[in-house]
């Protein structure tokens, strides 16, 4: 307990410190590394501000252990609902992360010459396209459904074979021509070819980072008394 006490951040730090760096990664963009540091910063500052009430309780020596006690309990609320705060700011990085990767992983964030990436929501497809594509989905009923599975991911993969795509990504659920594990398998496909990839990666490791600082801390703080 006195360790605890004396050094209320030890076990924060442990973790504090292996994050502002992602070695699989290289460094993190200077956005994501400000943002880490600065939650970072917020949590040994939410941990140590209770330990440091605590530990001046128990100098001052004015209050019995149950006093101290309840005290504890008051300002650990105070610092938990602070985390609270942390929490939910992670919780909107990850839902801003979730938009994102949907707008790629549906593709329709697509290559534009003039801007790089535009977003390009499908136009309701015309009676025409639908026949087409019906036409597409007989074809391919008649194939296995490993072969199925082949033609669409090399149609994501190289995206030359929108209407094959349409096809299959608009079968209806009851005659799926492939399975919903493919279709995720595209998806995946579609951000890890996209410029877009390495943003997933390093915005998943600061969500990451943030669920465990935050995790130790509540640790810290329960062991205080």
């Amino acid at each position: 307990m006195q360790d605890v006490i004396s050094s209320p951040t030890r076990g924060l730090d442990i973790v504090a410190n292996t994050l502002p760096t992602a070695p699989q990664f290289g460094v993190l963009p200077a956005e994501e590394q400000s943002g880490l540091t600065d939650a970072i910063h917020q949590v040994r500052g939410i941990v140590h501000r209770p330990a440091a009430q605590i530990a001046e309780l128990r100098r001052a020596g004015a209050l019995s252990e149950k006093g101290i006690a309840a005290e504890a309990e008051k300002v650990k609320a105070d610092a938990n609902k602070a985390l609270d705060r942390i929490d939910a700011e992670t919780a909107k990085l990850e839902d801003e992360r979730g938009a994102g990767y949907e707008r790629v992983a549906s593709g329709r964030l697509q290559p534009d010459g003039a801007y790089g990436y535009i977003e390009k929501m499908p136009p309701a497809p015309t009676v025409e396209q639908l026949m087409l594509h019906r036409e597409i989905r007989d074809r391919l009923s008649n194939l296995k459904s490993a072969d199925v599975a082949d033609l669409y991911l090399k149609a994501v993969r190289e995206g030359n074979d929108a209407e094959l795509i349409a096809a299959i990504e608009g079968a209806p659920k009851a005659f799926a021509l492939v399975t919903p594990f493919t279709r995720e398998m595209a998806r995946k496909m579609r951000v890890e070819m996209s410029p877009f990839a390495h943003q997933f990666e390093h915005r998943d490791f600061v969500l990451e980072a943030r669920k465990r600082l935050v995790a130790k801390a509540r640790e810290v703080l329960a062991a205080l008394k």
